[in-house]
């Protein structure tokens, strides 16, 4: 019986060294299995990351189109800021030009009334002058007889002449 109860004893022993190392087992295979559940989650991650990055790929083109669009809208910008300053430049180049050439038309307006002026004054002084010849034209005449008084006067003249010659 001894020999039956050391077998029993050793079986006992190995059931549970067998009890211990199922256990053992049993604890490797579910930390095993949290392991794999934890390399699924992160496969989800990195999985979903690549979606993310098919995304984010899709946003670098995206980012691309419209970098570029905006450099073809700048040098647009650039062109109708020069279209711009040329004919701002063209058009300040025009008013200083038409700026001189009113300046000068005044001045020859200017010029114009005073010749104006001058003639007008001269005008006036050759009309004063013609109406004080005028006046002594007429204090002139009226000293004179008239002429058909003259004509009497030189047949007088001629008849006596005439006489003092018959004389």
């Amino acid at each position: 019986m001894e020999e039956a109860a050391d077998q029993i004893a050793s079986k006992e022993e190995t059931i549970s060294c067998l009890q211990q190392d199922l256990d053992n087992a049993l604890a490797q295979v579910q930390a095993e299995q949290a392991a794999a559940a934890a390399a699924g989650a992160q496969l989800q991650e990195v999985q979903a990351k690549l979606a993310d990055e098919g995304k984010l790929e899709e946003l670098e083109g995206e980012l691309d189109n419209l970098t570029r669009l905006k450099a073809e809208l700048d040098d647009q910008l650039a062109n109708a800021k020069a279209e711009l300053q040329a004919a701002s430049t063209k058009a300040e180049a025009e008013m200083e030009e038409a700026a001189d050439q009113i300046a000068s038309k005044e001045e020859t307006i200017s010029c114009l009334q005073q010749d104006l002026d001058n003639a007008l004054a001269q005008l006036q002084a050759e009309q004063a002058t013609a109406a004080a010849t005028s006046a002594q034209l007429q204090e002139v005449q009226a000293k004179l007889p008239d002429e058909g008084r003259i004509v009497e006067l030189e047949e007088e003249l001629d008849n006596m002449t005439r006489l003092k010659a018959e004389l």
